[in-house]
């Protein structure tokens, strides 16, 4: 199982193929999203952007975003949908390669689409580059 490049949603393949994004200007609602593999990458999505992902086939939402920042029950609106929620913080006071290495954890430990999204998706970019970097 692999974290990027490959087959597409929802399909893994069996070997990374590198971040190159296929879709640049893919939507969620009103939410711009690129498309790498099988994540999603995107920032803050509100609830239409959930729904939409989740008719795409997203079975998983990952939230890198820190506690301070989150101004409505994202985690209830996820389970409401079906789709799981994880939330791994990003921030000043956080050890970013042991965050990197959680959410590789979790997102290679999913099985389909996940949504990774932080505010703007500066975060996401950084965490996609060092994963590649590394060879996750």
């Amino acid at each position: 199982m692999h974290l990027f490049g490959g087959p597409g949603p929802g399909r893994r393949g069996d070997a990374p193929t590198g971040t190159s994004l296929e879709e640049p200007s893919y939507r969620f609602a009103d939410l711009e999203v690129e498309l790498s593999g099988d994540l999603y990458l995107a920032g803050q999505p509100d609830l239409a952007a959930l729904e939409a992902a989740r008719d795409a086939g997203v079975v998983a939402v990952m939230n890198l975003r820190q506690p301070v920042e989150m101004t409505w029950d994202e985690a209830g609106a996820v389970e409401q949908l079906g789709l799981a929620y994880h939330h791994v913080a990003i921030g000043p006071s956080v050890d970013v390669d042991a965050a990197h290495a959680e959410i590789d954890r979790i997102v290679s430990g999913t099985d389909g689409p996940v949504l990774v999204h932080c505010a703007s998706g500066g975060r996401v970019r950084r965490w996609l580059a060092q994963s590649d970097a590394s060879g996750s």
